[in-house]
């Protein structure tokens, strides 16, 4: 599937309302583990996780959120709403997933919850990147030093459209 093929998949693709986005993230498969991989070589986990060299060694973690084409692994305290978040943005720009795809993904692995803020701004990411055609999308290493998940506006999941701050 091209790269059009995939944008214009996204631009017919229903709007999908918040509370199917819910209904989505609160049902299937529930995972209660402090790491899973949850698309091959990137793990989602908690605070725990981070902390356990040995165990990130023994996954053969490389890198915590700061290299491309290594296994990397996001955490938060929980593990399921800012670093969940992180990870859907991150299936949505590198992999070219829609919000639903990446949500599926995730969740056939870990159960994830990002709350209402995080998630109306990865309808605004989706529907941005939906119109996209030949916008010009950073590596999502770049992304990290301007999205800013401590926020719950939908305005700062653009700044790394643009590189802004």
């Amino acid at each position: 599937e091209s790269h059009s093929d995939s944008t214009l998949k996204r631009l017919v693709q229903p709007v999908f309302i918040q509370s199917m986005l819910e209904d989505m993230l609160h049902g299937g498969q529930l995972s209660c583990n402090h790491v899973d991989e949850v698309w091959p070589n990137l793990f989602l986990g908690d605070m725990y996780m981070s902390h356990d060299r040995y165990a990130l060694w023994r996954l053969g973690i490389t890198h915590v959120l700061n290299a491309a084409h290594e296994r990397v692994f996001a955490h938060c305290l929980m593990g399921v709403s800012c670093s969940a978040t992180l990870v859907l943005a991150f299936l949505m720009i590198c992999e070219d997933l829609t919000l639903m795809e990446a949500i599926k993904a995730v969740r056939q692995h870990r159960d994830i919850c990002p709350n209402l803020g995080f998630l109306n701004q990865l309808r605004h990411l989706d529907m941005s990147l939906g119109r996209k055609i030949n916008g010009r999308f950073l590596n999502f290493f770049q992304m990290r030093y301007t999205l800013n998940l401590s926020r719950n506006e939908p305005a700062s999941m653009f700044g790394f459209f643009t590189g802004a701050e």
